[in-house]
């Protein structure tokens, strides 16, 4: 039986090991950064909708024109808005489910007649993608519901988030900006 004997103790051979998986794993050698975070267990876990959600659907909606004052989730598709992009919308103004049905879509239409003429966006998701190990975006489109601008769409915009200290965050922004913000909100 052969036996390998090392004079480095198992918890460093792994440590060294687990690291250079990552660094292998994280993209390009030349990112000193990239392998900085690797090493130090700062890399960015796979982005989700819980971790973008929120700031992502408070990029998107900074950006439209007219800026809506009541939001709709479209219920029961694959557009249907993540839990956290969710409480921005309610934290933001009346929100309301969008069903598919539209005979259902009468009565959700008929409630904001009733409500005034303010601008209501129908929020749809499209879901995140990874682009590189630094970076990823969440998709957002819409199109307004009722009132003057009714049918009027929203186009598909991704909003960006770079790995910054083991975080997504806007860019330019820092993971103190990320966890402060809502905080601030509930203030």
């Amino acid at each position: 039986m052969l036996s390998f004997r090392s004079s480095r103790p198992r918890s460093a051979v792994i440590r060294a090991g687990a690291a250079s998986l990552l660094l292998a794993a994280c993209g390009p050698a030349g990112d000193a950064e990239l392998a900085d975070n690797a090493a130090e267990g700062r890399a960015c876990a796979e982005p989700t909708a819980s971790a973008l959600g929120q700031e992502g659907v408070k990029q998107y909606l900074t950006r439209r024109d007219p800026r809506p004052l009541r939001f709709l989730n479209p219920v029961s598709s694959d557009s249907a808005l993540p839990a956290s992009a969710m409480a921005h919308l309610n934290s933001a103004g009346p929100t309301y489910l969008y069903p598919p049905n539209p005979d259902q879509q009468a009565t959700v239409r008929a409630k904001l007649a009733d409500g005034g003429g303010w601008p209501t966006l129908l929020v749809a998701y499209h879901g995140i993608e990874r682009l590189t190990a630094r970076e990823a975006e969440i998709r957002f489109s819409g199109a307004y519901v009722g009132g003057a601008d009714d049918g009027t769409t929203s186009p598909p915009e991704a909003v960006r988030f770079v790995c910054r200290d083991a975080q997504w965050v806007l860019p330019g922004g820092t993971p103190a900006d990320s966890a402060a913000a809502p905080a601030q909100r509930g203030a």
